[in-house]
């Protein structure tokens, strides 16, 4: 049988001796390592098939949420995000607040230029061809200022869940600001109250503030 791969099977059944407990075995062991692979490849069909919507509905999110920036502002990622929403339609209510790492490019540009810097980015149009158009689409945002944000907000509620001026006050609105972290809230007051930020208001009732010492960009908008 010269160039034939010899199979372990013919090793205990050919010629003289015969082992059919141990042949037995081996046709076992083949079956189970057949039926493992079959496994593992359903297995990784199966994942393939979650992971996939999973990663492209994640891109979609920061895309999305990248949107709501202005132009000439890049993040890295969202640290805290909480965000509401009453009714439907152009009518519905909404509150949130986002606050971005600052990705170090977009760090660099504004920390060189400052209030300039942020005010001639929101104003520069972004020339892209229609393809890429939906995908660079961002929210525009006017009358850049350095903080603090004068006269900071002091509205409030019927709520025991804090009564300070300052974001608390600014979303107010239905309990909301009963769901917001405390220090999380205190953090962006000090933002706030302090003078080496910048803000600027959008539509919606948003406001945008980027603190470049603190290397991140928030967002709160009730509307």
């Amino acid at each position: 049988r010269e160039g034939r791969r010899s199979d372990p099977l013919d090793l205990v059944s050919g010629g003289s001796f015969s082992c059919p407990g141990l042949r037995l075995r081996l046709a076992q062991g083949r079956a189970i390592t057949m039926a493992m692979r079959n496994r593992f490849g359903c297995l990784a069909l199966l994942a393939l098939l979650v992971c996939a919507p999973l990663a492209g509905w994640q891109t979609y999110q920061y895309v999305w949420y990248q949107s709501l920036l202005p132009h000439g502002v890049e993040a890295r990622w969202i640290e805290y995000r909480k965000q509401a929403a009453w009714g439907f339609g152009p009518g519905a209510d909404e509150v949130g607040l986002i606050i971005y790492r600052l990705e170090k490019a977009s760090l660099s540009k504004i920390e060189e230029g400052g209030l300039a810097y942020l005010s001639d980015a929101s104003e520069s149009p972004v020339l892209v061809n229609a393809s890429q158009r939906k995908a660079n689409e961002r929210r525009t945002y006017w009358d850049w200022k350095r903080t603090p944000i004068v006269p900071l907000w002091s509205g409030h509620g019927e709520h025991n869940c804090g009564r300070e001026p300052g974001i608390g006050a600014f979303l107010d609105r239905n309990y909301f600001r009963c769901k917001l972290d405390p220090k999380t809230v205190s953090r962006v007051n000090a933002i706030i109250s302090s003078d080496n930020a910048f803000y600027a208001r959008g539509r919606g009732g948003s406001v945008v503030i980027v603190a470049p010492a603190e290397k991140r960009v928030i967002l709160a908008y009730s509307g």
